[in-house]
């Protein structure tokens, strides 16, 4: 039975909250299920994170599937941690799933102790931190940043108003409190659990979360953690669940063999995708092919011509991006139709990739819901917010690497470039892949 279960509404919320429960020594499973009744869950697993899926959805279905996923891992109430995912950014529907995961755990209980979330959204290390129970973004207030691009709504940055949508009670450990010291954390904690339904949690580094993860401790393993994956780093030792010290070498990719050139696929609108796709258009035997915001409607052939490239480009050997045309905010408007457009033209690849880097939660889901992946065997991090794994009990291995729309630097897609061509199971690195892809041309 899993030590620590993780429920994320979306795949890349799923990978990146669990990534350091891997680095860990954990062993660490993703489901792509809802729920994920028809896929095995190996009896050694440590972590068990699922992607419920419910970004895109209705609030109240969203709810149900959170709490149906919770129900069917009732046995384990008492002994594995339960932490539901939110994002950074306070995207998706928060307040109904965290009421829905309340009620399902507060059902699960016996004993007469008050269940509560714990809730620390902040994620510093991507410039996201809470301060008086507002939600900030590099410094300013949601409403005020472009937190949310091509969403057509502004975000909201007061935790508390956004809790009470759902008729949940707040209650707030400001910065002083979080920095007090673990015993008069634990005592203010333990005040607020006796009244509200929710703590909420300033964290402005590493250094808050770590002591909101060490001091919620002590209201019990029959609390819900929610968070970002900044939380989700400072479980494992706070729960005493890690097998070891945080791993930074790269031993563990030992035994990966990449069978192929790598697809990166963005379809996220944020800008920090955007600039991460331009630079990586501009490495060398970089072939890039644009999804123009005609094909979404078009009933032609044009988006088979598209594939036949993608697929052609790779069976070159050549690493292959492939983007959306984003002009302004248009495009965004359907993204049903995105989805739909990428999962045919990423569909007839499944033979011919080494490895898959996907931007944006959505994206990632829909390629590896087109090859049938339904199950993910985490590995680490190449760096916070930018997890890595292989695909498990599929037809072969190849490597996953999942990313949030607006994490990283304008050179993060670069680096994961570098990292797929440079492990140390592939000693060939960036410079020789690129000579036998041009002796292959030629």
């Amino acid at each position: 039975m899993p030590k620590m279960l993780i429920i994320a509404d979306d795949l890349t919320g799923a990978t990146d909250s669990a990534a350091t429960c891997a680095e860990y020594g954990m062993e660490t499973i993703v489901l792509l299920g809802d729920p994920p009744g028809d896929i095995a869950v190996p009896e050694t697993a440590e972590a068990l994170a699922i992607d419920a899926n419910t970004r895109c959805l209705h609030a109240e279905d969203a709810a149900e599937i959170t709490a149906r996923i919770i129900r069917d891992y009732g046995a384990s109430a008492d002994r594995a941690l339960l932490f539901k995912k939110v994002d950074s950014t306070l995207r998706g529907h928060l307040a109904a799933e965290l009421a829905a995961a309340l009620n399902a755990r507060r059902a699960q209980i016996s004993s007469d102790q008050r269940v509560v979330v714990v809730l620390a959204p902040a994620f510093p290390a991507q410039g996201r931190t809470t301060v008086r129970g507002r939600q900030m973004m590099r410094g300013k207030l949601l409403e005020d940043a472009d937190s949310w691009p091509g969403e057509f709504v502004r975000g909201h940055s007061n935790i508390a108003e956004i809790m009470g949508e759902a008729g949940l009670i707040c209650g707030l450990t400001e910065l002083k409190t979080v920095r007090s010291g673990q015993q008069s954390l634990e005592r203010a904690m333990f005040r607020l659990a006796n009244t509200v339904d929710v703590i909420v949690c300033d964290a402005e580094n590493e250094e808050d979360l770590q002591a909101i993860a060490a001091s919620s401790m002590a209201l019990g393993p029959k609390t819900v953690w929610a968070g970002s994956a900044g939380l989700a780093r400072h479980m494992p030792c706070a729960a005493g669940v890690a097998r070891a010290s945080r791993s930074s070498d790269l031993a563990v990719r030992n035994h990966v063999i990449m069978p192929g050139p790598a697809l990166f696929v963005v379809g996220s609108p944020a800008r920090a995708s955007r600039e991460q796709a331009r630079a990586l258009a501009a490495a060398p035997n970089m072939e890039t092919l644009t999804i123009q915001l005609s094909l979404l409607n078009d009933q032609s052939s044009r988006w088979r011509e598209l594939a036949r490239d993608v697929a052609r480009t790779l069976q070159l050997g050549r690493d292959v991006l492939l983007t959306l045309e984003f002009s302004g905010q248009d495009g965004v408007k359907q993204p049903n139709q995105v989805a739909r457009i990428i999962a045919r033209i990423v569909k007839p690849c499944t033979d011919h990739v080494g490895a898959l880097v996907a931007t944006g939660g959505e994206t990632a889901r829909t390629v590896l819901d087109a090859w049938g992946v339904r199950r993910l065997r985490l590995l680490g991090e190449v760096e916070p917010g930018l997890p890595y794994s292989m695909t498990d009990q599929w037809s072969r291995d190849i490597l996953v690497l999942t990313k949030a729309g607006g994490f990283g630097t304008p050179n993060t897609l670069l680096h994961c470039r570098n990292f797929i061509w440079t492990t140390e199971h592939n000693r060939r690195g960036i410079a020789e892949h690129d000579t036998v892809v041009e002796n292959r041309k030629n």
